[in-house]
């Protein structure tokens, strides 16, 4: 089983006015628009606040099981409380990373001092920044979580902020593309039918493959024959992993939204961002409903304030192995959820520190029609209204929106929350 696995950042880390990250220590703008690190950043999570002593890492492990050949990534605390993540999919490529860097990173130090752990590496390894890098850091972070939790006997999510949901939707996910379309449905189907998720995900045209397909006509016919099997009810995904340039890519955009697909992933090669944001922009001016996603191969949180302020996706999805785990995305999403609103929406949702936008101004910035936006904010408040109320009207401290889609219900539910955080 695939679970939903990027992380999302927060929709509302970046902007015209939204600070620069130092791969894990945010530089704001002070009063004369100057970028300036602060003096003493404080981590988002601080996990000194639930454990009155150290919690020292007595060992860092990678694992492969004996069966399915999964990489497991172990930590054990000086008391012997053990936890355990999945490692990356790419561990065994990467296991001089892990040994080199990942180990005496972590090995006998302090837990609670995790987040100050990765930004040491960030500074102190700057030089070897990358995916085999960053993922071999974030396996072990994930790990790390997993033993405080056991040690304090708290799910993860209590470290962050109130618990709103125990309910998280899933995808079920085909990462094969050396098959036929019909071998591909049916190992779907059944999938389906064993754990009945609502959402499946399929790989598209040939990955990093300037225009191509595996086989002529694959992508097409796997599109269509999903929807001919599970019919209109079936939420579907579709994965390029940067098969397109902009021009094919939206002649692609538009047989899946022929098909009702709901998010084309990664349709350019990632690191041609501008591409894939001309490619976004074409998309939204032909008002479909298909949602451009990616990110996961994105580990420079830099990137990100570009792809975000330039609208290069509707939903963001950050890797949380790829990006050291989740204190940095944590950190990326801090600085201020509405200060920082990738694109503001209306002016009562401004701070004071930002122009305010008119309906009409809105609707230009966003490329939605005025009364797009207009229905949008009043489903929003509906649903802030509806959440807040299951809170029994309670303030709200550290929030965690699950299923979070473009970000904007989080820009509103942060005027209401010390701190948003979308996943």
């Amino acid at each position: 089983m695939t679970f939903g696995r990027r992380e999302i950042l927060a929709g509302a880390i970046a902007s015209l006015s939204a600070p620069t990250w130092g791969q894990g220590v945010f530089a704001q703008p002070d009063k004369k628009g100057r970028l300036r690190f602060p003096e003493n950043p404080k981590p988002q999570v601080d996990f000194h606040a639930f454990f009155d002593r150290p919690v020292t890492i007595r060992s860092v492990e990678s694992w492969v099981t004996n069966d399915a050949k999964t990489p497991l990534i172990r930590v054990i605390s000086g008391d012997g409380v053990e936890g355990i993540v999945r490692g990356s999919t790419k561990a065994e490529e990467t296991a001089e990373f892990f040994r080199v860097f990942a180990v005496p990173r972590f090995q006998g130090k302090d837990a609670r001092d995790t987040a100050d752990l990765v930004r040491r590496a960030a500074r102190e390894d700057y030089e070897f920044a990358g995916l085999p890098y960053w993922s071999t850091l974030g396996e072990v972070e994930l790990a790390i979580w997993d033993m405080l939790g056991k040690t304090a006997k708290l799910r993860c999510a209590d470290f962050i902020g109130p618990v709103l949901t125990d309910a998280i939707p899933i995808y079920m996910s085909s990462n094969r593309r050396d098959t036929t379309p019909e071998a591909e449905i049916a190992h779907l189907q059944q999938r389906v039918a064993e754990t009945g998720a609502s959402c499946v995900k399929v790989k598209i045209g040939r990955r990093m493959g300037y225009n191509s397909d595996m086989v002529p006509g694959r992508t097409e016919a796997m599109i269509s024959g999903l929807r001919k099997a599970f019919g209109d009810t079936m939420t579907i995904y579709a994965d390029a992993n940067g098969a397109y340039d902009a021009v094919k890519g939206l002649e692609i955009a538009a047989m899946l939204e022929d098909y009702g697909v709901a998010l084309f992933e990664e349709p350019c090669p990632f690191e041609d961002f501008e591409m894939t944001a001309q490619l976004s922009r074409a998309i939204r001016k032909k008002d479909y409903k298909l949602k451009v996603a990616g990110g996961e191969n994105d580990y420079a949180l830099e990137r990100w304030r570009w792809l975000i302020a330039n609208r290069a996706f509707d939903a963001d999805w950050a890797s949380a192995i790829m990006n050291a785990a989740w204190l940095r995305l944590e950190e990326s999403a801090a600085a201020d959820p509405i200060k920082s609103v990738r694109f503001a929406v209306l002016r009562s949702f401004l701070p004071g520190t930002m122009s305010p936008l008119t309906y009409e101004q809105a609707s230009e910035a966003l490329d939605l029609p005025v009364d797009h936006i207009k229905t949008l904010v009043l489903r929003l408040r509906r649903e802030l209204k509806s959440l807040l109320q299951r809170a029994e009207n309670q303030p709200l401290g550290r929030v965690l929106s699950l299923g979070c889609g473009d970000g904007q219900f989080e820009i509103m539910l942060a005027q209401h929350a010390e701190h948003v955080t979308g996943l």
